[in-house]
């Protein structure tokens, strides 16, 4: 139960301290309920519903969002190929290149971190972040998608 409750601290701190906000990343001057939403569109288009009942918030306050992001040139809304009544938000190149360009500078200060490691600390770490994001999948399904950013971060 003690390394229990020292990796629900760490681990927190430690995505905090590496994948901080600065000036130096390209997202930084999107709000948070924005840049969730390209997050979640980088997996592909998302029907405007879809986004709602996944970020918990109603179809209209995702639709103000997607007003801006596409104002903003990130996204475009896109008719439904089955239901025409039904409109999609996907990245425009210029979102993809964004997030792109915010995963690169991520990787880079994990990389940074990791560097001053030995290769078997390295490894190890990597090795138990799977093992561990694994164990998660099986207690709570949900939690799989936060943990394996964070190995695939770290690997």
């Amino acid at each position: 139960m003690e390394q229990a409750k020292f990796l629900e601290t760490l681990i927190p701190k430690l995505s905090r301290r590496l994948f901080a906000i600065t000036s130096a990343d390209p997202t930084a001057g999107l709000p948070a309920s924005q840049l969730k939403i390209c997050l979640l569109l980088q997996g592909g288009e998302r029907c405007i519903s879809e986004i709602a009942e996944e970020m918990t918030v109603t179809v209209s306050a995702i639709t103000q969002l997607a007003d801006r992001l596409e104002n903003a040139g990130l996204v475009n809304r896109v008719v439904d190929k089955i239901d025409r009544r039904v409109k999609r938000l996907r990245l425009t190149e210029y979102g993809k290149s964004l997030l792109q360009a915010r995963r690169d500078l991520r990787v880079q200060r994990v990389a940074e971190a990791l560097i001053l490691l030995s290769p078997e600390v390295v490894s190890s770490l990597c090795d138990g972040l799977q093992g561990l994001a694994d164990a998660a999948y099986q207690v709570l399904p949900e939690v799989q998608n936060v943990m394996v950013e964070i190995v695939k971060m770290l690997g």
